[in-house]
């Protein structure tokens, strides 16, 4: 059994028959560097685990946090119809884009029954788009915000038919995504659009702790 001492804790590492301490070093060290006061590099099967709980412990409510802000903050994005908003100094970035495929059975009641369209089924195929609209729009503010845009302007909704006869309503947006260069100038509640921008690229690189860190 070839041995190596764990630059950590000093115990020796490596793989035998009758016993065996496994080395972790790469995506493990980084992010037990990043998340406690140890900066070795590398650890083993026995300071390892220890040093992983602290350091998820310390990890998880960062991730939270951030997650939390977007989540409350996240509609703060404007998303606006108009070409050229007043008194906006912008940069066009591209072009984002949403769908939702709506199960309302609206297009079959509107085919087979009008009357029931204007009458006790109305507001629940109305409430049912504005949720479709409101999606779409929280996956327009989602690309917006990865491309580290402010707003989203000429802005435009669609409606379709999904799967002909089968009472399934496509709804489509579209716009383009800006960054605002005056954001103070336009006071509230744009100026606080660069923090929202900010907590979302803190939460782009804490989430992809869990693509590669094991247990995480």
């Amino acid at each position: 059994m070839t041995k190596e001492i764990c630059p950590n804790c000093g115990a020796k590492t490596g793989f035998g028959l009758v016993s065996s301490n496994e080395r972790y070093d790469g995506k493990e060290v980084r992010f037990i560097n990043d998340f406690t006061e140890s900066n070795a590099e590398g650890y083993c099967g026995k300071c390892y685990p220890a040093l992983f709980e602290e350091a998820n412990k310390n990890y998880q409510p960062k991730l939270k946090k951030a997650e939390e802000y977007i989540t409350k903050h996240i509609t703060n994005i404007p998303i606006l119809t108009i070409p050229n908003p007043p008194q906006w100094d912008y940069e066009p970035i591209s072009i984002v884009t949403a769908q939702i495929v709506a199960g309302t059975g609206l297009v079959a009641e509107i085919a087979s029954n009008w009357s029931d369209f204007f009458g006790n089924n109305s507001n629940t195929y109305r409430q049912k788009l504005i949720d479709a609209e409101e999606n779409c729009k929280q996956q327009l503010r989602a690309q917006a915000m990865k491309l580290k845009c402010h707003a989203i302007i000429a802005t435009d909704i669609d409606y379709s038919e999904a799967g002909a006869g089968k009472g399934m309503l496509m709804v489509c947006m579209a716009g383009t995504a800006i960054k605002i260069k005056n954001l103070k100038e336009l006071g509230e509640p744009y100026s606080q659009l660069d923090v929202l921008l900010k907590e979302a690229e803190n939460f782009e690189v804490l989430d992809s702790y869990n693509a590669r860190v094991p247990n995480v």
